[in-house]
């Protein structure tokens, strides 16, 4: 609620403009990382460099490797375009996948889908960006025809979606009472 709240701002600006409800982004993002409580452990270059390497039996490079390589590229471009909250690479710490921030995010969904409801540099590490950007995930993913689908976008993972739908039920009442103060 305190989140909410502080950021009320990207949560309107979440709903205007995608037309994403205040509980869901806060469902996910609580799920994610409690709320920015937990935002990841390993240092995220020799995360993803270390899963860039992964073969599978016959010695080919495996999905999660092309992506984690895809990721490292991503990561030095919103290093360059300080689009990681004035953070190196070096700084940051991410899941053991190599997602990183409040959202979690890999660095490739991080530079397709943050936005800043202020319209500034996209900060991973920052409630309302995060919050934002979580919004405008859900909307790209199908959000206003099929919510559980589009959460499914967010993780394919039904205890997942399940999960986020239910501390969205449970928050929801404290946001609409928030709201109205």
């Amino acid at each position: 609620i305190d989140a909410f709240i502080t950021h009320r701002h990207a949560f309107d600006k979440a709903l205007k403009d995608f037309g994403v409800r205040p509980e869901h982004i806060d469902g996910i993002l609580g799920v994610e990382t409690t709320w920015g409580r937990n935002t990841g452990k390993f240092p995220i270059v020799r995360t993803l460099e270390e899963i860039s390497l992964k073969t599978d039996s016959k010695g080919r490079r495996t999905k999660a490797a092309i992506q984690a390589e895809n990721d490292l590229k991503a990561l030095a471009r919103l290093s360059a375009e300080g689009n990681l909250g004035g953070l190196k690479p070096s700084e940051i710490r991410s899941s053991y996948a190599g997602a990183m921030g409040i959202p979690q995010f890999l660095p490739t969904s991080w530079e397709a889908y943050s936005r800043a409801p202020d319209n500034g540099k996209r900060d991973p590490f920052n409630f309302g960006t995060a919050a934002y950007s979580v919004g405008n995930y859900l909307r790209v993913h199908g959000y206003s025809k099929d919510i559980p689908r589009s959460i499914w976008g967010y993780n394919h993972s039904q205890e997942y979606v399940d999960k986020v739908l239910q501390l969205s039920a449970d928050i929801k009442p404290g946001l609409d009472a928030a709201a109205k103060q």
